[in-house]
Formats: structure tokens, C-alpha cells, sequence
């Protein structure tokens, strides 16, 4: 069964919020905008006592401009859970977001792939996911990789740890609730692009 099956049928035609837990947003009651460069040591999905389903992957900081919060060598989590959004497809989405940034980052450490700045670059935003759960990479002529077994990675992500080691660029801001409430929104990117600061 693959990952856009069941739960999570149509996250790959979903863009999330970027919401998730474990990442600050606030210092001493002051909105604080984060940048970390981060290993990711594990990806998993689990099910709460309320039989709500998250997605949750740890961390392994290795760069951090809030070395007081974040330092260096600490291991914080992002965590998003099915019951805390107000629609199902934004969960799918969030979890869609961090796979395309994955994946991206996967194709440049693992697969030889150009990275920001060389000609052919993809980013995050580039990456397309299908319902069978392979990544298609448009500039390149729908490429789909696939672990080393000749499997989809998405359908194996969890299971067999693909993204596992690879290094992320993570990018942390608060956008209050409705209430009012702090709540950390982030931006998973390859190390080395920062497109969307001059974008934003």
C-alpha cells in the first residue's frame, strides 16, 4: 500500500501550512524567526490514545542562529497530528511539504543530482509526488527515483529509513492562532537555497 493511499489519498496535489511542534517560535515572549541546518535521524508515523494518526520526524541539529533554544547536537522533533488541523488535506499537506523537501535533498546527497545554483536544479517546489508514490522530478523529463531495490521511495520511506542521514535546511517563524496563540510554521528547504527569502 503506498502512502497516498488510504489516509493520505490526494496529498500529492496538496500544499500544507506548515504547521507542526517541538521547534520554538518565541524567546522570552518574542517572536524569533529560526534557522537551522539539521541530519534527520528518523521519520515515523504513529497513533495516539485518541486513535488520531501523526506524522513525526527527529532531528540532529548542526547549525542554529538560537543556540540558547536549539544548540548544536540537540535532537528536537516536528510533529503533525490529524486531529489538530481544521482539514484532513492540510495534514496530508503539511506531510506532502517535508517529502517534497526531502526528496529534493535525497536526489543531491544520495543521487548525484545538481544543487542550488548548478544548471538543473530542482527545488522542493519543483518536486511533484503521484499516487504511486514515486517522485517526478518535471525538469528532467518525469525521472522517477526509486531506492535502491527498484521500489518507490515513498512507499518505503517509514519502513526502510530513506531519509535517514540526509541533511535538511530548516527555516522556523510564529503565525499566531486565531486565539492568539503562538504557533511555529516551517519551511523545509535544501541547504544552500534560500529562492524563497527572496521570494518572501
Amino acid at each position: 500500500m503506498g502512502i497516498f493511499s488510504g489516509l493520505f489519498k490526494g496529498a500529492e496535489n496538496q500544499r500544507g501550512s506548515g504547521g507542526g511542534l517541538y521547534f520554538p517560535c518565541k524567546n522570552n515572549g518574542q517572536d524569533i524567526i529560526g534557522k537551522y541546518l539539521a541530519k534527520i535521524v528518523k521519520v515515523a508515523t504513529f497513533s495516539t490514545l485518541k486513535n488520531a494518526v501523526g506524522f513525526a520526524v527527529e532531528f540532529e541539529v548542526l547549525e542554529s542562529n538560537w543556540p540558547t533554544l536549539i544548540p548544536v547536537g540537540c535532537r528536537p522533533s516536528y510533529m503533525s497530528q490529524n486531529d489538530k488541523v481544521p482539514d484532513i488535506k492540510l495534514w496530508q499537506a503539511n506531510v506532502a511539504d517535508f517529502m517534497r523537501a526531502g526528496f529534493a535533498c535525497w536526489a543531491i546527497q544520495r543521487n548525484g543530482a545538481p544543487g542550488p545554483g548548478q544548471p538543473g536544479y530542482v527545488p522542493p517546489d519543483a518536486v511533484q509526488l503521484d499516487p504511486e508514490g514515486n517522485m517526478i522530478r518535471a525538469a528532467h523529463d518525469e525521472v522517477r527515483l526509486k531506492d535502491q531495490s527498484g521500489n518507490p521511495l515513498l512507499d518505503n520511506f517509514v519502513q526502510k529509513g530513506c531519509l535517514g542521514d540526509l541533511v535538511i535546511a530548516i527555516d522556523t517563524f510564529n503565525k499566531p492562532t486565531r486565539a492568539g496563540g503562538p504557533f511555529t510554521m516551517h519551511h523545509w528547504s535544501v541547504p544552500g537555497d534560500r529562492s524563497h527569502e527572496k521570494a518572501a
